[in-house]
């Protein structure tokens, strides 16, 4: 019998194996075991760990549902987006969805760059390394001067495409199988 240690209890594996059929981590998960989640997904996407993190004094470029986004300017002309979020089981949901290969190859979903680390309360906390718009997000583009002149016939093309973009998001979970 193996007497390596355990970073999990038989509970977090049980309710791991219930959700890996939809590929959703849960909260109830040890923190340890999502760590090690985390590592994971990170080597299978072949994800980079960056030794950079966002530069604090430009502030925060959005806020969603999940979380926070940052920057740092790497040079003029590229940038990088640190996505912040709220939990690391929420990191690992979006960790899983851009693993799925409907999504890694979609033209109008960016890809992830890297994992980052930044300390917080209790230890070090990933964060999602993104390449950063040079328009924003799109409230922010549509309600600025370039996005209110856009006309309908201008705007059409980027409504198809987001809406490819959701599509095949909602169908990767559903087919792909990373």
């Amino acid at each position: 019998m193996d007497s390596a240690p355990c970073f999990y209890s038989s509970s977090d594996l049980a309710f791991t194996n219930t959700l890996s059929s939809y590929g959703i981590p849960s909260p109830e998960l040890s923190a340890s075991f999502r760590f090690y989640m985390i590592l994971g997904i990170a080597q299978d996407m072949q994800v980079d760990f960056i030794p950079i993190t966002y530069q604090a004094a430009l502030g925060i470029v959005g806020i969603g549902a999940t979380g926070d986004i940052r920057q740092r300017l790497v040079n003029p002309q590229f940038n990088l987006a640190f996505k912040r979020v709220l939990h690391d089981y929420i990191l690992l949901n979006e960790m899983i969805i851009l693993s799925y290969q409907a999504v890694r190859s979609h033209p109008h979903i960016i890809s992830i760059e890297g994992i980052s680390w930044e300390a917080a309360e209790g230890g070090m906390r990933p964060v999602l390394v993104f390449e950063k718009s040079d328009l924003g997000d799109l409230y922010h583009f549509m309600d600025r001067a370039a996005g209110v002149q856009l006309s309908f016939i201008e705007r059409w093309p980027m409504c198809t495409q987001i809406a490819s973009a959701v599509n095949a998001l909602h169908l990767a979970r559903k087919f792909d199988r990373p």
